[in-house]
Parts: C-alpha cells; sequence; structure tokens
C-alpha cells in the first residue's frame, strides 16, 4: 500500500483504532490461501468505474471460506479495501454487501477531519439515503 494515499496516509489517520490495527495484525500472518481469498474478494466486487454488477451470493461465500477485507487495490492514485470499493457503486447489491462486510469486519466508524472513507460517510457524501440508513441501522457506525 505504497504511494500518496497508501500505508502511510491510513496509518497517519488511523493509527491506534481498532479496525486499522486488527487489519495490520491479520496481514502479518496471513497464508497465500488467505491472501488469494482477500484478493478475490475484491475483485469479485470490481471496479465501480467499469460497472460491474455485483453478486452478493459470492461475496457471501468468499467471506464464509476465510476473505477478509484486508486486500487493498490501487485506483486513480489512492488505495481502497473492499469495503471501500463496494461504496463506490449505486446498486443495491452494493448497499448490501456494505452492511454485509462491515458487520462481519471491524472497520472505520468514524470520520477524521472531514475525509470520508467510512462506509457511512462515503453514503452521506454521495447522497445515498437508503444506504444511509440501512447502515445505520447496522449500529456499525459512531457518526
Amino acid at each position: 500500500m505504497d504511494g500518496k494515499y497508501g500505508f502511510d496516509s491510513y496509518e497517519r489517520k488511523y493509527a491506534g483504532q481498532k479496525w486499522w490495527e486488527d487489519m495490520k495484525n491479520r496481514t502479518k500472518n496471513k497464508t497465500e490461501i488467505q491472501k488469494d481469498l482477500d484478493r478475490k474478494l475484491i475483485e469479485e466486487i470490481g471496479n465501480w468505474k467499469e460497472k460491474p454488477k455485483i453478486n452478493f451470493s459470492v461475496i457471501k461465500k468468499l467471506v464464509e471460506r476465510g476473505a477478509t477485507i484486508d486486500h487493498w487495490v490501487e485506483i486513480d492514485g489512492y488505495r481502497y479495501n473492499a469495503v471501500m470499493v463496494a461504496g463506490f457503486h449505486k446498486s443495491d447489491e452494493a448497499t448490501e454487501t456494505i452492511c454485509y462486510l462491515i458487520q462481519q469486519f471491524d472497520f472505520i466508524k468514524t470520520e477524521e477531519g472531514g475525509i470520508i472513507d467510512s462506509p457511512l460517510g462515503m453514503s452521506i457524501g454521495n447522497g445515498y439515503s437508503k444506504r444511509t440508513k440501512l447502515i445505520l441501522e447496522t449500529k456499525t457506525a459512531k457518526d
């Protein structure tokens, strides 16, 4: 996770937060099989710019097999994990995926200095009122 908006950027913003520290600890001991599952998870969600259809049942099966949100991809110079990539999609399947993933994995709960990295912040910032309501109903957000 190198680059201007890579590991160092997230480390500065989120060091000490449980989700970030948990992710760093998980990545230290991953097997190649676990890394592959993580990679497949984010690939299944796909780049929102290419407007792929998210298949929620495949996402759920990958998580049940051990996939986590620990794989990060670079898009336009920024680094994103599975929750964040799903957050840019506009579909109901993306909303279902986000709500499922944030219930399975600890992730950003509050925004730092106006950055919209959290699922709730991204939903509000993009005007996704239905998604915002559903995320709030999961009771995983603090902002």
